[in-house]
């Protein structure tokens, strides 16, 4: 069974602020609050890839809300 986290979820699973994850992201930290608010929405698919791996979780384990 995989777990379902938010992007917010997993960031803080990581022990990450959002300023440390868009520092290791290279995005400016606003960035990172409008892609946690705006449920993922304009996360490009690279980027999206980038953030599991920092995070260390599956791609599969990101849901977003609509």
């Amino acid at each position: 069974m995989t777990i379902k986290l938010t992007l917010k979820a997993a960031r803080v699973n990581a022990g990450l602020t959002q300023k440390q994850l868009a520092n290791l992201m290279g995005i400016s930290e606003s960035t990172m609050i409008k892609w946690e608010k705006s449920n993922g929405k304009d996360i490009k698919l690279g980027d999206f890839e980038k953030l599991c791996k920092i995070l260390k979780v599956d791609t599969h384990q990101i849901i977003f809300f609509n």
